[in-house]
This record gives structure tokens, C-alpha cells and sequence, in this order.
């Protein structure tokens, strides 16, 4: 190893490097190589927290979306279900990644505020001054101002994102009534909301960084100024002190803009926050009514009775009040009745996507409420009137309604 240091810096020691100079400069390097190593390491790590807090979030909200009532789901538009799926999480992570670096910058200032501290207290308590008012001022009248940009954000997004949902769904009727112009004014009116209150953000959060500069400039010049008219000499004897203070002044100004920048830009993300803990929260509220481990239905037994069932959408509004009839076991049975008359509603209730308001629906001399919900459906095949076709194959579509049936029998099935 001697050797091979010896050779490696005879080239250098030729062309008169010194030794001390060529150890200095391998120092730096190193220190340089640790610094970016470390930069990498927390870059990595930092992100994939992100990620998995994301990626945790986007499950959740999907398990909630998948677990809850329908009625609690179905009653919310398309767009704002897929929105607060896909780009809140992203939004309320970034919103806790401000939070770490609002705790970064924090440190960063203590640490200045410090050196300047034991550099010369008085200079230090007028910064302090300073330092506070900018900090107070700049929180206080963001809070409101900010937080109000992150709402407005959030329901052009909502709005943006039911708007693509709804043309995609309804292609064919937007086709067929030549109602285009519609749909394009109206998501070019809510794109231009959202680009006008990103504009708005992005200016607010430059006035803290702006003001500083001026304030760090105005002091600086002021200083020179006030010395030189005393005198030439005394300015001459703090310059030292003076460029000390300017350099670690600057250092902590620049994390203090930082740190309120932050501070601020939180109050952007909270309504981001706001909604997917509101998420959450009714997760963990679920009833689990239904899904319990009970004793699986092995056939159905009986007929499918309905007794002085009564049901209503919004709770005040009954579409039909205290029916009662059965579904003959092994029969062929026909609801007949107009449009909105309560005839897939009837099928819904059936399933158990919605609950009556009145009455019980029972079988096999179960009320449906008793039974695990997911054992019931799995007895049945189901033709909607709106067909849906997931993304895949023909096969694939039908063979849902059986996971385990082979190609023969979903072919079969088909026929």
C-alpha cells in the first residue's frame, strides 16, 4: 500500500505539488465523496418514505371505496372518487415532506442563530427582533390566504377529474347529441381556475424570500453608511465582523426564508390532509356487520321473502313503503313496472348493496342482515342493464362471476 501511494503521488511531487497540498486536496475529496454518498442515502430514503406512505394511503382509500356501503360511495360523482384516490395522496405526502423540511430549516436556524449569538449578542438580539416580526407576519397572513388557494385547488381537481370521468363514460352520448362545445367550455373554465390558483401560489411564496433580500441589502448598505460618516477608520476596524456577521446573516436569512416558505406552503396542503384523514377516519368506522365469519350458505333453501319493506334514496323520499312478496324458490319470477317504478332497486336490495329503510328481507328463515354479505352474492349471476366490461379479455369478464372455472366451462357458460 506504501508503494502504491508512493507511485500514485511521484507524478504530482514532479510537477512540484507539495505533499501537504495533495493531502489537503485528498481530505476535501473524501469529504465531498461522504457529503455526496450521504446526499444519495437521504435522497433514496427520503423518497421511498414518500412512496410508501402514498402507496399506503391509495390502499386504504381503495379498501374503504371497497368495503363501505355503496350507498355511502355511489352517492359521490365518479371523478371526485377517482381524484381523491390518485392525486390527494400525492398532494398530502407532499404536504408531510414540507413538514420535514420545515423541521430541517428550523434546526438550520438555531444552528445560525447560534454562531451569531456568540459573535456579538446585541447585533444578535436586534436580528432576533427582525427575524420574529418577518416569521409572525408572514404565518399569520398566509395562514388563511393559503389555506383558502389549497381548497379552491382541491375542487378544481375534484371538478377537472369528474369531468374527464363523466366524457369518457358518456363518449357516446356527447357524440350522439353534439353537445363537445359543452364539455370543452366547461373543463377549460375549471382548468383555468386551477392554473390561476397555482399562479397565485407560486407568487405568494416568492414575497418572504424577496423581502429578505431587500431587508438584508437595505441593512447591509445602512451599516456601511452609518460607520463611514463616523468614521473611515471605524469602518476600516469592522470589516472583519462585519463580513462575519453578513455571511452568517445571510445563511440564516436564506434558511429563515426557507423555513417561513415552508411554514406557509402547509397551509396549502392541509385541506389535501384534511380530506384523506376524513377518509380514513371513516374507514376505521366501518360497521363490519355482514362480513363476519358466519356459517356459509350452502344453497338457497327457501323462497326469498319481502316484508313491509319500505326504502328511500335520500331518507325522506320513500319509493315504495311496506311491499311485501316472495321470490319463489325454483320459479322463474318477472318484476314488471314502469321506469323508476323500484324494479333494480328491488334487485339491489336483494344483494345487499343498499338496506331497506323499514322491513326485513329474509331466506332460509335468515334475515339478509345475519348472513356474510360476500357468501350471499357469490350464489348469484347477475345481468345489469348498464353492462360494464373491465379492461381484459371477453373471458376473463365472464369468468368474475367464477374465479376458479376453467376455459371449457366459461366457454360453455357463453354459449
Amino acid at each position: 500500500n506504501h508503494q502504491l501511494s508512493k507511485a500514485l503521488l511521484y507524478p504530482l511531487q514532479l510537477v512540484g505539488v507539495e505533499r501537504d497540498l495533495i493531502n489537503i486536496s485528498i481530505f476535501i475529496m473524501v469529504i465531498i465523496l461522504f457529503k455526496s454518498l450521504f446526499y444519495l442515502f437521504k435522497t433514496y430514503y427520503s423518497h421511498k418514505i414518500c412512496f410508501d406512505i402514498r402507496r399506503s394511503m391509495m390502499e386504504d382509500i381503495s379498501d374503504y371505496y371497497l368495503t363501505a356501503r355503496y350507498s355511502n360511495i355511489i352517492v359521490e360523482k365518479q371523478g371526485v372518487l377517482i381524484n381523491n384516490l390518485v392525486h390527494e395522496p400525492h398532494k398530502a405526502t407532499a404536504g408531510m415532506m414540507k413538514l420535514s423540511e420545515f423541521l430541517i430549516s428550523l434546526f438550520m436556524v438555531i444552528f445560525y442563530y447560534g454562531i451569531l449569538l456568540l459573535t456579538n449578542y446585541k447585533i444578535t438580539f436586534l436580528i432576533s427582533i427582525v427575524s420574529a416580526i418577518l416569521y409572525f407576519f408572514f404565518s399569520r397572513v398566509s395562514k388563511n390566504i393559503l389555506q383558502r388557494y389549497g381548497e379552491e385547488e382541491l375542487a378544481f381537481n375534484q371538478e377537472i377529474s369528474s369531468i374527464g370521468a363523466e366524457s369518457i363514460s358518456a363518449l357516446r352520448q356527447i357524440k350522439t347529441f353534439g353537445i363537445k362545445g359543452i364539455i370543452e367550455k366547461k373543463l377549460r373554465k375549471n382548468i383555468k381556475g386551477l392554473t390561476n390558483v397555482g399562479i397565485k401560489y407560486v407568487l405568494f411564496q416568492s414575497i418572504p424570500r424577496i423581502t429578505i433580500e431587500l431587508l438584508i441589502f437595505s441593512g447591509i448598505i445602512s451599516t456601511i453608511i452609518v460607520l463611514y460618516s463616523i468614521s473611515f477608520d471605524l469602518l476600516v476596524s469592522v470589516i472583519p465582523v462585519l463580513t462575519l456577521f453578513v455571511i452568517i446573516s445571510q445563511k440564516l436569512f436564506s434558511n429563515l426564508t426557507r423555513l417561513i416558505s415552508t411554514k406557509t406552503s402547509l397551509n396549502y396542503y392541509f385541506p389535501s390532509i384534511d380530506l384523506i384523514v376524513s377518509i380514513l377516519d371513516k374507514r376505521q368506522l366501518i360497521n363490519p356487520v355482514n362480513t363476519k365469519n358466519l356459517s356459509k350458505l350452502k344453497s338457497l333453501e327457501t323462497d326469498i321473502c319481502f316484508d313491509n319493506i319500505s326504502f328511500s334514496y335520500n331518507g325522506k323520499d320513500l319509493l315504495f313503503e311496506n311491499i311485501t312478496f316472495s321470490i319463489p324458490k325454483g320459479k322463474t319470477t318477472a318484476i314488471i313496472g314502469e321506469s323508476g317504478a323500484g324494479k333494480s332497486t328491488i334487485t339491489d336490495l336483494i344483494l345487499g348493496l343498499y338496506f331497506p329503510t323499514s322491513g326485513v328481507i329474509s331466506f332460509n328463515g335468515l334475515s339478509i342482515n345475519d348472513v356474510n354479505i360476500n357468501d350471499w352474492r357469490k350464489k348469484f349471476g347477475f345481468v345489469s342493464q348498464d353492462n360494464f366490461l373491465f379492461h381484459n379479455t371477453i373471458m376473463e369478464n365472464i369468468r368474475f362471476g367464477n374465479l376458479e372455472a376453467s376455459d371449457e366451462i366459461v366457454i360453455q357458460a357463453a354459449k
